[in-house]
């Protein structure tokens, strides 16, 4: 299996990556592997199952914002710095994360990432794509919705997917940085 992470973190262009046998606990379990209680999670209120039960899981505060609607996700984010700004101290201990779908299995649309990407530098988010529908079907050489739409990998924090839809196979991987992966 190491074979196989490497290639995939080479085909992402990623430092790491991390193989799981079951599609579902890759995307179940990569969110809880990193975030923690206390956290904030902004999320895309079409995201899958699986992600759903990873943000169960996580037990962070979870802010589901309108599906792919960037003006509601900018409040929600405009609010909660608000927030942080009435306890500066407490706001330095807690991360922020975008959790999206580059093509959203309960909808099929493609996520409005170039807009998102511009509210993740304002708010200092990590961001997490479940590239599970995408990856083999959006950009040029099947990288998923960030060759698509010529976003650097550099801004994205973490990439999650199945290999059980448009793959054909089973089990699922996390690609990203070496620091975020070894959390897994």
């Amino acid at each position: 299996h190491v074979y196989l992470e490497e290639k995939l973190a080479s085909f992402f262009g990623c430092e790491q990556a991390c193989l799981y046998s079951y599609g579902f606990s890759a995307i179940a379990s990569a969110i809880p592997a990193y975030a923690k209680k206390g956290d904030v999670i902004f999320v895309d209120e079409a995201v899958n199952f699986a992600l759903q039960k990873a943000l169960d899981a996580s037990r962070s505060r979870i802010k589901f914002f309108r599906h792919n609607d960037i003006a509601h996700l900018e409040h929600l984010l405009d609010q909660h710095a608000k927030e942080e700004a009435k306890n500066p101290k407490l706001s330095k201990t807690i991360r922020k994360f975008l959790v999206v779908a580059g093509i959203y299995l309960n909808t099929g649309t493609i996520c409005n990432l170039s807009d998102m990407i511009g509210l993740k530098r304002k708010h200092k988010l990590r961001l997490f794509i479940d590239e599970s529908v995408s990856v083999g079907v959006l950009g040029a050489s099947g990288k998923g919705i960030t060759e698509h739409l010529n976003i650097s990998r550099d801004d994205v924090d973490l990439i999650i997917a199945t290999l059980e839809n448009t793959m054909g196979s089973i089990g699922g991987f996390c690609v990203g940085t070496s620091y975020v992966v070894e959390h897994q």
